[in-house]
């Protein structure tokens, strides 16, 4: 008998398909293109500047093998393109608070400073 994984909110997947761009094999290693976030709603903006902070934050914990943190370094310096961009930022404001269900995790999550 399978067991069901756990439930994907449908708008961090809809994002995440449309992250991965045309063609694309499977997820790329965070790669967004230059066009692509304004294919985005603000809500999945907000969504995708909240996983940012989780990956930033993961980096941050004690045991991570240098190998692992510094290819979230590396992932976190591409992704910086994106989160520094006036689109980006707006498209955050206007859908701040986000959506009631990641608010708790919101709270607990820092705010990554990205280093652009």
């Amino acid at each position: 008998m399978e067991t069901a994984g756990p439930s994907v909110d449908p708008r961090a997947e809809r994002s995440g398909g449309r992250s991965r761009g045309p063609g694309s094999q499977g997820p790329a290693r965070f790669g967004l293109c230059p066009e692509q976030p304004k294919h985005f709603t603000d809500e999945e903006i907000w969504l995708l500047n909240l996983a940012v902070d989780v990956v930033a934050m993961l980096g941050t914990l004690a045991g991570v093998a240098s190998s692992i943190r510094k290819a979230i370094i590396t992932d976190l310096g591409s992704l910086d393109e994106h989160v520094v961009t006036d689109h980006w930022k707006q498209a955050v404001r206007k859908a701040d608070p986000g959506p009631p269900e990641f608010h708790d995790l919101r709270a607990l999550v820092p705010h990554h400073k990205p280093a652009r």
